[in-house]
C-alpha cells in the first residue's frame, strides 16, 4: 500500500528566490523614492522662499526699504524651518531652514539651507534667490534645474 503524500507550500528554495527577488527590487525603488521625497521638500522650500520674497516686495512698497529680519515681514520668529508641507516646523522635523541673508535696505539674499535627512540632497543643496530674482544652488545641478 502505497499512499501518495501531497505537500503543501513552499521549498526553502523557492522562499529564498523570492526573498531575493524582493531584495532586489527594494534596493532598486528605495534610492528613487528617498529622491522623490528629497525634491518634494526642495519644492516646499522654494513655496517658501517664493512667499518671503513677495512679503520683501510689499515691506518695500510700504516702507521704502527691505526688512532685514523674518519677524518684521510678519513670521514669528527670524528662523523659519519648512517641513514636507511647506508649513512651520520645529527644527527636529525640519527639511530646509529658511533666513535672510545679508539685507539692506535696498537689497537681500533668502536662502534655505538643508536640514536632517534633506542635507543628503547633494544634487540641489542651498537655495538661494535675491532682490533681482537671481536664483542660485550650492549643488551640483545648475539653477534651472532645481528652481
Amino acid at each position: 500500500m502505497n499512499k501518495s503524500r501531497k505537500t503543501a507550500g513552499f521549498s526553502l528554495t523557492e522562499l529564498m528566490v523570492a526573498l531575493a527577488i524582493i531584495g532586489i527590487l527594494a534596493s532598486v525603488a528605495l534610492p528613487s523614492y528617498q529622491a522623490n521625497v528629497r525634491k518634494t521638500y526642495r519644492q516646499s522650500a522654494k513655496a517658501v522662499l517664493l512667499q518671503v520674497v513677495l512679503r520683501q516686495d510689499q515691506f518695500m512698497a510700504n516702507n521704502k526699504s527691505y526688512a532685514t529680519t523674518l519677524t518684521a515681514l510678519g513670521y514669528d520668529d527670524n528662523s523659519y524651518y519648512v517641513d514636507e508641507n511647506g508649513a512651520y516646523s520645529t527644527g527636529a522635523n525640519a527639511s530646509y531652514l529658511v533666513a535672510i541673508n545679508n539685507a539692506t535696505a535696498v537689497s537681500f539674499d533668502i536662502s534655505a539651507t538643508p536640514q536632517n535627512n534633506q542635507v543628503k540632497d547633494t544634487l540641489c543643496s542651498t537655495l538661494t534667490i535675491n532682490s533681482t530674482g537671481l536664483k542660485t544652488v550650492s549643488g551640483s545641478l545648475d539653477a534651472g534645474d532645481c528652481w
